[in-house]
């Protein structure tokens, strides 16, 4: 059910939104991709401008290992990581000059990966390959993904040099990945699941850095990105009311087990607030004369149906005589059916609030109370108090 949006003034102020939405996305000029910063999601090391206090590029709070959105200026704890939903790959071969020579700081050169660069460069010293102009070739994986942070956005992640084997175990994960479809086992697309990203320290022979460390978190959830609705009531018939109900299946090879699980899940809920299911009904006997028709005759509307079913109105319990319920009681059946009549015809029906006191210790009692519909609280006090 959609409501419209309810929009609250304090001191007389419009809501922001309200204010911006009309003229969403329109610009005080002419922006194109070339007047916009592309986003990185990078790791900061030891000698990172972001965490030199001295420096003009300083991070407030940041430190070596952390993980660092280059626009939106975010900060990730590399222990715990920042989860990502990948939404595109490619390889590229980028053509650098040396630090220092150019105070751009942006590549010379970006080569597909169906480019033959490489064959034009040699080995250096400085295990950098370089073309025959002095600049150096880096191979480089570029992950194109979604930043599931309080803010959403997009980044580019970079892996080069050692972390390119990160990047080949990544994509092998994303491929790796198998569920059931109706034709069988198919690949899900790349952004089908998301990805806990956290930084390791590494080394080798050359020094100390910190790399990447990839891990599937779990598939992406439907309920936070397509509004996806838990519970909703679908109809009525001789069995009762009828609820669809939704729920996450994380494995597909885990459904039948999951289902059986959300099955009994819902019916110790049930069992504790006095409603039991038979044969998959949450009240088999209904007598002939219950009001059937006032359950298939009001609205499915959700506003209807919360009236209808609220405490003080609940068409089940009102369809039942007091008999049925006293029938449920195993201390009552001796009792011959004109007993039943007699108990059914001196009942009074009472509701209670939550946190409401029923009876006291100690109280007389003139009075036998059965629960038809909720869950009580027995508490006695005993000799020491």
């Amino acid at each position: 059910m959609n409501k419209e949006p309810t929009i609250k003034k304090k001191n007389g102020a419009l809501s922001t939104n309200v204010v911006f939405e009309a003229d969403a996305n329109v610009q005080t000029g002419t922006v194109t991709q070339d007047d916009l910063a592309l986003p990185f999601l990078k790791i900061l090391g030891q000698l990172s401008p972001e965490v030199n206090k001295r420096d003009g590029k300083y991070v407030d709070g940041a430190e070596p290992g952390m993980i660092y959105n280059s626009v939106t200026g975010e900060l990730f704890s590399g222990e715990n990581g920042v989860q990502v939903i990948p939404c595109y790959y490619k390889l590229e071969y980028v053509e650098w000059k040396d630090r220092g020579k150019d105070g751009s700081g942006a590549p010379v050169n970006i080569y597909p990966s169906s480019s033959d660069i490489m064959t034009k460069t040699t080995r250096g010293g400085d295990f950098k390959d370089r073309l025959p102009n002095g600049n150096y070739i880096e191979k480089t994986a570029q992950h194109f993904v979604l930043v599931n942070s309080s803010s959403p956005s997009t980044a580019l992640i970079a892996m080069k040099s050692t972390q390119l084997k990160i990047s080949r175990k990544w994509n092998s994960m994303m491929q790796s990945i198998k569920m059931q479809g109706k034709n069988g086992l198919f690949t899900p697309a790349s952004f089908s699941h998301l990805y806990q990203l956290k930084t390791v320290q590494q080394s080798n022979d050359k020094g100390t850095w910190f790399g990447w460390d990839v891990a599937k978190a779990k598939p992406v959830d439907k309920r936070e990105f397509f509004g996806f609705t838990d519970v909703w009531f679908s109809g009525a018939n001789d069995s009762g009311l009828k609820f669809w109900i939704g729920y996450d299946c994380l494995d597909r090879a885990l459904l039948f087990s999951q289902r059986s699980s959300v099955m009994l899940s819902i019916n110790y809920v049930l069992t504790r607030a006095g409603i039991t299911m038979v044969t998959g009904r949450i009240i088999q006997d209904l007598e002939p004369d219950a009001s059937l028709s006032a359950i298939q005759d009001f609205s499915q509307n959700i506003e209807t149906f919360e009236k209808l079913y609220s405490p003080l109105n609940n068409i089940y319990l009102d369809s039942q005589k007091p008999e049925f319920w006293f029938r449920r009681v195993k201390v009552f059946e001796p009792l011959s059916n004109d007993d039943f009549d007699q108990l059914s015809s001196s009942v009074n029906r009472r509701q209670f609030k939550v946190g409401e006191t029923i009876i006291k210790q100690g109280d007389k009692g003139e009075s036998m109370f059965l629960v038809t519909e909720g869950v009580v609280q027995v508490i006695i006090k005993d000799t020491k108090g």
